[in-house]
């Protein structure tokens, strides 16, 4: 019965490890395509205006905006990629940082425009997946 037992348990197992194996990429690795912080001086708003191109082999792209002084209030923002607004200051009110699956095209227009008082900042990172499994090239060393 015991030996009965045993067999069944590293049956799971094993089928429970390739399930988890099947399922992850040969091999993954990611490349930071911009990251930047972006302030806003006293006086009239002010749109930042960035470009980026995004590698063959990038599957997936997040952009990841930070506002550490989100709670405190005072800070109106847009942040657009090829005219699409993907986060503004209404929408995330009091959010100190928030993220968003992004579909680039090669070449992309990054926009970001502050208003409000002066002295606030938000930092974003925009970051690309490259997959192996897709005879990616290799992302650049630094």
């Amino acid at each position: 019965m015991q030996l009965k037992t045993n067999r069944t348990m590293l049956s799971l197992f094993i089928c429970a490890l390739f399930l988890v194996c099947s399922t992850v990429p040969a091999y993954s690795s990611t490349v930071t395509l911009l990251s930047k912080e972006y302030t806003k001086p006293t006086g009239k708003p002010v749109t930042y205006t960035d470009t980026f191109t995004v590698p063959q082999g990038v599957t997936t792209c997040n952009i990841v905006l930070k506002n550490e002084e989100a709670k405190q209030g005072g800070q109106i923002y847009s942040v657009s990629i090829n005219g699409v607004e993907i986060f503004n200051s209404k929408e995330l009110k009091n959010v100190g940082t928030a993220e968003q699956v992004v579909v680039f095209q090669t070449e992309n227009t990054l926009e970001v425009s502050l208003k409000g008082q002066g002295g606030h900042s938000i930092e974003l990172e925009i970051v690309g997946e490259i997959s192996r499994d897709q005879d990616a090239p290799a992302p650049p060393r630094r």
